[in-house]
């Protein structure tokens, strides 16, 4: 059996999906992919954002727990390292705040891993303040026993953590082996092998049985919302963009600076006197016409056309006239073209009006 195949038999298993029903790990609908990039990045941009600030005022809080602890000059370090934790924190708040306006994959994955190396680092930085203490003082206490081992757990928590952000398994693999490493490396105080007791083994066995549930659960929450997504999204029966996620898709575009430079154009096909066979059929020729740069789009119920953002505009109004020549003659077709530059449209809702209107 194709492995690919057998794994997506299993998941979907496991997800409590039909047999008959493909769960999407691997592959994309090219229609709707821009889309659904765009609405994760901005779901793991709001939910660094949201953590950012909820850990910016949480971490200098624990400092009141330690002084009821720790001696004064551990109590200073730790103090010091919490305040610059919350500091680094809120940065990445308003960068976050900033960045959802033009999410990208690029930039919300880079927000998030920010958010799990400053508390990491912090960690780090918190166990050689606690051995550079215990060589002074090897006896302590229960209570700085317990705070200490909570210390040392903060990795789980982080990996766990992964479980909130709808990543793919490849997307949560280089995260859970950094911060093992990471751990690795502080249990090990540098890399000697020889020093990882089986207590420390054991630990980090722990930490990638729980990033690899922590992966599993977010690749299953991405499937699930790629599915809400899928749905609300595409034409349910068809399978092209709806009206409202190519407007989506065009102000995503719109509004970035970067893409300012490409051009977005509107094709329609007025199909209101087409019986349903040949709508489907029109429907399905422009399926067939989707590309990274053009998009299929049921605009509304009787007319069917292409969102094209850059690419050529000749060779979309090409394709856009063939669906009309293979139109059944004794029907009315009106088509029309329009694009961003040429029509000087203040709006993606104006732009489309304006093809609208040219097939009026």
């Amino acid at each position: 059996m194709n492995p690919i195949a057998f794994l997506h038999r299993q998941l979907s298993y496991f997800a409590g999906l039909p047999e008959d029903r493909r769960i999407a790990l691997f592959r994309t609908d090219p229609s709707a992919t821009p889309l659904f990039a765009m609405e994760r990045a901005r779901i793991l941009l709001r939910r660094t954002e949201v953590l950012a600030w909820v850990f910016m005022v949480l971490v200098p809080l624990w400092i009141f727990v330690d002084m009821r602890l720790f001696p004064s000059d551990v109590l200073v370090s730790l103090a010091t390292g919490r305040v610059t934790a919350s500091v680094l924190l809120g940065i990445l708040l308003l960068v976050s705040i900033v960045m959802v306006k033009r999410a990208s994959m690029a930039t919300a994955y880079v927000t998030l891993l920010f958010l799990l190396a400053i508390p990491v680092l912090f960690g780090v930085f918190a166990q050689s303040v606690f051995l550079d203490w215990q060589a002074l003082h090897p006896v302590a206490n229960m209570g700085q026993q317990t705070a200490e081992a909570l210390y040392a757990s903060l990795p789980l928590i982080y990996i766990a953590g992964l479980a909130l952000f709808p990543m793919t398994l490849t997307e949560s693999l280089p995260v859970t082996l950094a911060v093992t490493g990471t751990v690795a490396w502080t249990q090990m105080h540098g890399w000697h092998p020889g020093r990882l007791g089986a207590a420390d083994i054991a630990q980090l066995w722990a930490l990638l049985v729980i990033g690899a549930a922590a992966a599993l659960a977010g690749t299953l929450q991405l499937n699930l919302l790629w599915q809400n997504h899928r749905l609300r999204t595409l034409d349910g029966d068809n399978g092209p963009l709806n009206r409202k996620a190519a407007l989506e898709l065009m102000q995503a575009y719109w509004n970035d600076s970067a893409r300012a430079s490409r051009d977005i154009s509107v094709a329609l096909l007025d199909c209101r006197d087409a019986d349903p066979s040949d709508l489907s059929r029109l429907i399905a020729q422009a399926r067939e016409s989707a590309s990274r740069e053009i998009f299929p789009v049921r605009w509304s119920a009787s007319s069917v056309g292409l969102l094209g953002i850059g690419g050529d505009m000749a060779g979309l109004e090409r394709r856009m006239h063939t669906f009309k020549a293979s139109a059944p003659q004794h029907r009315t077709h009106a088509v029309a073209l329009v694009t961003r530059a040429s029509d000087h449209a203040i709006s993606p809702l104006n732009l489309l009006q304006i093809a609208e209107r040219k097939l009026a």
